[in-house]
């Protein structure tokens, strides 16, 4: 279903869409923010940030605190769940990855350890 954006923002914030993606910015949201609260998701929303030249009002230093990403290891915008420890008291549970059915997920060891094998060596260092 098509829905106009600009006139839905229009009818909510009594503001042409350019002057409320610029209020937002310079409150100091984030353009996933911004974008959550219009309504539209990221890939739209940065569709218009080029239609009306208004990425430039979104610079990363100048957001929340609320807004902004401390991610791990240079992953920005995802903070751990699971430390390292709840991890590996997760894996010297089970001996073989076939068996494990927990959280985190397989893939999230994978990441964090570099495979089952590994994480199981590094639970047995710190039993």
């Amino acid at each position: 279903m098509y829905r106009n954006i600009p006139l839905t923002i229009r009818k909510e914030y009594g503001e042409p869409i350019s002057e409320v993606i610029k209020g937002f910015a310079s409150l100091g949201y984030s353009k996933t923010l911004t974008a959550g609260t219009l309504g539209m998701d990221y890939q739209t929303f940065t569709r218009w940030l080029d239609r009306l030249d208004l990425g430039k009002h979104f610079v990363p230093n100048n957001y929340n605190k609320l807004c902004r990403h401390y991610g791990v290891k240079g992953k920005a915008g995802r903070k751990r769940v699971y430390s390292d420890e709840e991890i590996l008291m997760a894996v010297a549970k089970y001996e073989l990855a076939a068996d494990y059915k927990g959280k985190p997920s397989l893939s999230t060891i994978e990441k964090r350890f570099g495979g089952w094998t590994a994480a199981k060596r590094k639970a047995k260092e710190i039993r």
